[in-house]
């Protein structure tokens, strides 16, 4: 195995590694959300209602990865800190 898909026997950079990979993930998302505001912001000054609402679809299902990338992965550090 390479030393990216081994699994430490350190809970304390488990924990560590843990962190950073929720955080990457939501820094990622939080900029497409971002745009996504902007652009959302941009189509309704254009009166472009069609596309506010495929934009709005977007950022429902941003939103709704937030959520399950911190449960999950709250979930998952539990259930491998035990």
């Amino acid at each position: 195995m390479s030393d990216n898909t081994k699994s430490s026997d350190d809970p304390e950079s488990d924990k560590r590694s843990m962190r950073e990979f929720r955080h990457d993930l939501l820094s990622l998302l939080n900029q497409i959300l971002g745009y996504s505001e902007l652009l959302e912001e941009e189509a309704g000054d254009l009166d472009q209602q069609s596309l506010v609402e495929d934009i709005q679809r977007i950022q429902k299902i941003g939103r709704s990865m937030d959520r399950l990338i911190s449960d999950r992965l709250v979930a998952a550090f539990t259930s491998s800190s035990t």
